[in-house]
């Protein structure tokens, strides 16, 4: 959250999880009540298996040029321990062939938490993956997903890439306490948010109507009758309507200066902000300014 800046995650290199502890986790599941049961302890269970295949385990760290491209429909991640949880610790979150507590595990998402109250991400697989995390609140970063079974307890995740150029996907269970996800749909519409293809952003009257022209004041304290660029034009969400969002357009941008520092008009029209496969066509700050 803005004002409120946590430890920077330190960075690691790749590394092999030793093949040393038992892995219940990664075997097909057992008695119907056992779910229940091991909940307070399913990340630790989780490294454990993580260690137990001896997978490749490979660092991520914000904007380190390996971020997700594909930033799916949303975003599954690890949720916040209760307080008072030990550190140092690992928090894992596993991914499978299938979505069956079952199936295969194919891959992990590993967060390392050291006693000093930092964190560092990971992705640990068989094989090298090259992890595509996706950063979504204050160095706080997930799986993007990109589709959820018919019972809505699981989501796909797009994990990272192979060194074939394969993607690797799994499937993560949404449960209370430990797997969470954001959907963008929703997400955005809480967001002060910019066009991530500002060449191609458009202003509507209604969704799909008329086209708005979005421009800040001439030096007269007229509207200029010249384009605005999406790039200076500060976007609040208003309303939501399909694919489509309201908003309230700032020309030139307020974000991060006095309010009267220039003339500024605020315009009311429509943009679309999720593409035909839900995919966001806008985003936001995560760090704030």
């Amino acid at each position: 959250m803005p004002g409120v800046r946590p430890r920077r995650p330190h960075r690691a290199t790749i590394a092999t999880v030793g093949a040393t502890l038992l892995a219940a986790a990664c075997a097909p599941a057992g008695g119907a009540s056992a779910d229940d049961a091991a909940r307070p302890a399913a990340s630790a269970a989780a490294s454990s298996a993580v260690a137990s295949q001896a997978w490749t385990r490979t660092a991520w760290a914000p904007h380190d040029g390996r971020d997700a491209e594909d930033r799916g429909t949303g975003v599954v991640f690890l949720a916040a321990a209760p307080a008072g949880a030990p550190v140092p610790r690992s928090d894992t979150l596993l991914f499978r062939a299938a979505p069956s507590p079952g199936a295969p595990a194919v891959a992990a998402l590993v967060v390392d938490h050291d006693a000093e109250g930092g964190w560092a991400y990971a992705v640990a697989a068989a094989r090298p993956v090259a992890p595509r995390l996706l950063e979504y609140g204050y160095e706080e970063a997930g799986v993007p997903i990109d589709s959820a079974d018919a019972t809505g307890r699981w989501v796909r995740g797009m994990v990272g890439v192979t060194a074939d150029g394969r993607p690797l996907t799994g499937w993560a269970e949404l449960r209370d306490g430990h797997g969470a996800r954001l959907l963008w749909a929703e997400h955005l519409r809480d967001q002060l948010i910019f066009p991530l293809d500002p060449e191609h952003l458009a202003f509507h009257a209604t969704p799909g109507g008329a086209a708005v022209r979005i421009a800040p004041p001439a030096a007269t304290g007229r509207v200029s009758d010249a384009p605005g660029d999406a790039r200076d034009v500060a976007i609040y969400p208003v309303e939501a309507r399909g694919d489509w969002l309201r908003v309230r357009a700032v020309a030139p941008s307020d974000l991060c200066v006095p309010p009267d520092s220039v003339p500024r008009t605020e315009t009311l029209a429509w943009i679309r902000y999720l593409d035909a496969r839900g995919r966001p066509l806008v985003w936001y700050h995560t760090r704030g300014c």
